[in-house]
């Protein structure tokens, strides 16, 4: 079966996971998580986006990206490259540490995005990681704490959200305690949905002009 083809163009929006090779864990302590956050943080310098939520499993990772230029490729590449000689040379390893390339789904961020960030956050709950939202393991926490310096931007989520900081907040703590509908949380789970949106959306990525969309193999 041919590996989905993939769009790249500026301000999209992407659910980007990778998984460890052979299902093995990819993070073992907080100690990886936060070099990870630093690769994040160098990847964000050299290749801007925007990063709105993030859940590290120990055998896989969920990430919602936002590119500014053409570049989730030239963004995953690098992380995923230098987390793995860090990995690697840490616990005495060689070989790949990922089981094969990032998975991306480009999402409708004018329906989805709430979704998309809710399904991220509630990853480590559902997986037993975690009875509480706000675990080390997610992101959900930069929502409540609102760190002067972070990876997230979170302030450029919750205005995605609501047109005033108050009404952006009280949506975020709704948007996690709610029910997730199951046939949603499956469009956002499967490797198999390289876009999640309506029609009007499917039909609009079809007309992106080939200069500024990169169809991948």
């Amino acid at each position: 079966m041919p590996r989905p083809h993939r769009i790249f163009f500026p301000g999209a929006l992407y659910h980007v996971t990778s998984r460890g090779n052979n299902k093995e864990n990819i993070f073992k302590n907080r100690a990886d998580h936060q070099y990870y956050f630093e690769v994040l943080a160098e990847a964000k310098k050299l290749f801007p986006f925007k990063l709105y939520s993030y859940a590290l499993m120990p055998n896989h990772m969920h990430l919602l990206i936002e590119t500014v230029g053409p570049d989730l490729g030239k963004i995953m590449k690098f992380v995923n490259y230098r987390y793995t000689i860090f990995f690697n040379k840490k616990y005495s390893r060689s070989g790949h540490l990922f089981g094969s390339r990032y998975y991306c789904k480009i999402i409708q961020k004018d329906k989805y995005f709430s979704s998309v960030l809710r399904y991220i956050h509630l990853n480590p709950v559902k997986a037993g990681l975690s009875k509480s939202l706000n675990c080390s393991w997610s992101s959900y926490g930069a929502y409540i704490l609102k760190p002067d310096k972070s990876i997230v931007d979170y302030k450029s989520a919750l205005e995605l959200l609501g047109d005033c900081d108050m009404f952006a907040k009280k949506k975020f703590a709704a948007l996690h305690i709610c029910d997730f509908d199951e046939k949603l949380w499956k469009k956002f789970e499967s490797p198999r949905n390289c876009v999640v949106g309506d029609k009007k959306f499917k039909n609009y990525l079809k007309k992106v002009p080939v200069t500024f969309c990169h169809l991948l193999a």
